[in-house]
């Protein structure tokens, strides 16, 4: 089958929906299909080595984002689309976002006559959302038409895949008629190395921790919709009863500078540790997850979390907001789900770091829970589905 992948967002870009795409379209190619993938062409100044991929990228010309520092708008390329996915003979075509370049997708799609699925990976409208955006004000008094054009640009898909049923229910409340799946977003468990006692101990040192000191990690973009300050906040009450107790924040984005500020006011210099920029695959090859005990997040807008998954991946247990999808992956059998302040996150971090026997029996479920997760499997079920969806757009095919 020849897939094509949209996505509004790519690599330079640290994200859930990128490591999605890239995880997934690799399990398709293994699984013997072809998949072009569309994303916008990143600024002149930086590279993307494409030969790293057993799928082809396609690069359209784009200008920065006027609402995001760091995202990217394609300039309009509907003939080239067009031009390409008949060249390319396009089966099915496959949009992660509702971004310029994807409803450009989703015209020529249609003009074509191919059968279209879209993900729906994010709670776009959530006022956390719009903290990170420009112009947010304007964004909050268009919250209503937004929704309503979010939801009309799904209804033109065959399928919207949703990650979580609180994805599922959210989109239906708000109008979707489009038929509805829920498929996990699938991560590539192969490349999850669990690190031996002697190597973790290495890691440590190499970020200066030390090897008795309780640990929490967050791994993810520096915005406000991840409410990293939440976190530190949540720190102040952990190091109250742990002052050895170092949180690891793996990431960057438009909030670092403030965040490494807030954590000095915080008095927390000695207890926060900020590696910076670090490549996904870096991540994953380095274990950097296994510098943690625990994986913690204040974050309110999680559908799927890659991130938490990943932990999971590792053997952590997870200490996470409980909100829209979060629940779906952690439960008492894995974790401690909170209320949204730092208070309570506080707490939840705190009976975790106290109970080592009862953080490896929830580390030790992670592991099993996260098998349904494994991109091998997701990918059967995104194959299956893509058939179906042929075969509804050419009923002449069953018979065939």
């Amino acid at each position: 089958m020849n897939i094509a992948i949209y996505s509004g967002i790519f690599l330079p870009q640290i994200n859930g929906v990128v490591s999605y795409v890239i995880d997934t379209a690799t399990a398709l190619v293994k699984r013997g299909h072809t998949v072009s993938v569309f994303v916008p062409k990143p600024k002149r100044n930086i590279k993307i080595n494409r030969s790293l991929y057993p799928f082809t990228v396609y690069f359209l010309p784009s200008l920065p984002a006027l609402i995001y520092p760091s995202l990217r708008v394609t300039q309009p390329s509907l003939f080239r689309l067009t031009n390409a996915m008949r060249e390319l003979s396009i089966d099915i075509v496959h949009l992660n976002d509702p971004s310029p370049l994807c409803i450009e997708g989703m015209m020529a799609a249609k003009f074509m006559k191919i059968p279209v699925i879209v993900t729906f990976h994010s709670f776009f409208f959530d006022p956390d959302i719009f903290k990170t955006v420009r112009f947010s004000s304007v964004f909050q008094v268009l919250k209503g038409p937004l929704v309503r054009l979010n939801t009309y640009f799904h209804n033109f898909a065959d399928t919207v895949i949703c990650p979580s049923v609180s994805a599922q229910k959210e989109l239906l409340e708000s109008g979707l008629t489009s038929p509805t799946v829920v498929i996990h977003n699938g991560i590539d468990v192969s490349h999850v190395h669990r690190l031996t006692p002697k190597e973790k101990t290495l890691l440590r040192q190499r970020y200066h921790i030390a090897t008795d000191a309780p640990t929490g990690i967050f791994v993810g973009r520096l915005a406000a919709d991840k409410r990293v300050d939440v976190l530190l906040r949540a720190w102040v009450r952990v190091i109250s009863f742990f002052p050895k107790a170092i949180l690891i924040i793996v990431g960057a984005g438009p909030q670092e500078k403030e965040l490494r500020y807030g954590a000095q006011k915080l008095s927390l210099t000695h207890n926060v540790v900020f590696t910076g920029v670090v490549k996904r695959e870096d991540i994953m090859e380095e274990s950097l997850y296994s510098l943690g005990d625990i994986y913690v997040s204040a974050s309110r807008i999680e559908n799927q979390s890659m991130s938490m998954t990943e932990a999971m991946a590792h053997g952590l247990p997870i200490v996470a907001v409980n909100m829209h999808g979060v629940s779906e992956l952690v439960d008492e059998t894995n974790g401690v789900l909170t209320g949204t302040g730092a208070v309570s996150l506080g707490k939840g971090i705190v009976s975790l770091l106290g109970d080592k026997e009862k953080g490896g029996r929830l580390g030790s479920t992670s592991l099993k829970k996260v098998r349904k997760y494994d991109v091998a499997e997701t990918a059967r079920e995104l194959e299956k589905l893509y058939m179906s969806v042929q075969v509804m757009g050419n009923p002449e095919e069953e018979h065939t």
